[in-house]
């Protein structure tokens, strides 16, 4: 049971024909939504607390790369913003990102996160993201390494900045991976 709150609304722009999946949203510092979904591309709104759009849906990735799927978001405490995806790039999938600054506007340029491709599986997919105000970390499903799927993360800077890409398998690598990052001894 419950109490309605309000009525639903459509954040998508309904101009275009297209189906849309895996929304995902964040709290922004200044009191605003920062909402991420696909639909082949991935687009993003803001949205007010009371449930007003904020100017219109934008694009997020690039679209003359190919298809974009599973996009996820992280706001640092200081408003920073960084989306994450799986891209269809040269047919392999690759995990992407963008960031913004606290109040949008600067855009930082489209970023790949997982290294080169090694073996003969280039399938990475799933991307997790978390962020605070040095440094965020990325965390995604790999099947490079011959094996199903693992789990790979990298850690960077707001400058997307870091030490290299690691299977972490197990949760000791991955403390390894933050220990690399802030001290640079790996």
């Amino acid at each position: 049971t419950g109490t309605r709150i309000g009525q639903n609304f459509i954040i998508s722009d309904s101009l275009r024909n297209a189906y849309r999946y895996r929304p995902a949203v964040a709290y922004l510092p200044t009191g605003r939504f920062f909402v991420v979904w696909q639909e082949g591309r991935i687009y993003g709104q803001l949205v007010d607390t009371t449930g007003a759009l904020v100017d219109t849906n934008f694009l997020i990735n690039d679209p003359s790369v190919g298809y974009s799927y599973e996009p996820n978001i992280s706001v640092s405490p200081s408003g920073r913003a960084v989306v994450v995806w799986r891209q269809s790039i040269d047919g392999n999938y690759e995990i992407c990102a963008r960031s913004y600054s606290a109040d949008f506007s600067t855009i930082d340029s489209i970023v790949k996160v997982n290294n080169a491709q090694e073996g003969d599986n280039p399938i990475q997919r799933n991307p997790a993201v978390a962020a605070d105000d040095s440094v965020i970390i990325f965390a995604w499903e790999d099947a490079r390494w011959y094996h199903g799927y693992d789990i790979a993360a990298k850690v960077v800077d707001w400058n997307f900045v870091g030490v290299e890409e690691r299977n972490i398998i197990h949760k000791n690598n991955l403390k390894l991976l933050i220990h690399c990052f802030y001290t640079n001894h790996c």
